[in-house]
């Protein structure tokens, strides 16, 4: 009986043997080998082992080349956060996304208060440093793998929030305001004495997403804009649902 349990698990092995394939396996000593399986007419069959390791360690570590200076194009060097270029495209594919779930999409541009003023005041090298601090801030006022944090141009940064509505975009606001204003950057030439943000933002939702992330995007801007206007230090809300533009301050 053990003969016959045997001979049939062989039978079962043989029938899934793979027919003329090529493989690489990794031992676990950490070698490789390519097996090259070819049957033959006969029925036979002929296995080739290549010893690969060094081949294959060049082509890892090739990759994990490939994989940094990508990561690199995609990142902005003084932040670290992610650059403009790769928002934008992260931006359209999560817009289509959003649109083919029914889900609500909610866009942030902020916007550094007088900037210059800070430039001028207290030098370039002060100015990066406070550029580093807001990333920082925008960096902990978001919580799920798919928000984004990017730095968009100078000294403004945009925020990335798919399958947010309104609420839960202001929510982001004013957790990075109030991380900003725990920062405390002094700031002579600010009417607030220290540094401060205004936040533009747009939330899509229903036909509102066929607009496309650039209508979006417009819409939060327009929304800084007013904050701007409005005397800066706050922010300013827009939705945009089926062509329809609403403003929320």
């Amino acid at each position: 009986m053990p003969d016959v349990a045997s001979e049939q698990w062989i039978e079962l092995a043989a029938a899934s043997l793979p027919v003329n394939k090529d493989e690489e396996i990794q031992l676990k000593n950490g070698e490789w080998r390519a097996l090259k399986t070819r049957l033959a007419h006969d029925g036979t069959a002929m296995v080739v082992v290549s010893h690969i390791t060094a081949t294959k360690q060049a082509e890892i570590a090739l990759q994990e080349s490939a994989n940094q200076l990508s990561a690199l194009a995609d990142t902005d060097g003084l932040t670290n956060l992610t650059n403009r270029r790769a928002f934008d495209r992260v931006f359209a594919t999560q817009t289509e996304h959003c649109i083919s779930k029914g889900m609500p999409l909610s866009v942030l541009i902020i916007d550094v208060d007088r900037f210059k003023a800070y430039n001028d005041t207290y030098g370039h090298l002060a100015g990066d440093d406070c550029l580093r601090a807001v990333g920082r801030c925008l960096d902990r006022s978001v919580k799920r793998a798919a928000d984004l944090v990017a730095c968009y141009g100078g000294e403004e940064f945009v925020v990335l929030l798919p399958n947010t509505d309104e609420k839960g975009a202001a929510i982001v606001a004013d957790e990075f305001a109030r991380f900003l204003a725990y920062e405390y950057i002094p700031h002579a030439g600010s009417e607030f004495g220290r540094m401060t943000a205004s936040i533009g933002i747009s939330t899509a939702t229903g036909k509102g997403l066929h607009f496309g992330s650039a209508r979006i995007l417009s819409e939060a801007d327009g929304a800084l804009y007013e904050a701007k206007e409005n005397g800066r230090n706050q922010s300013v809300a827009r939705t945009l649902s089926g062509g329809v533009t609403a403003s929320l301050q």
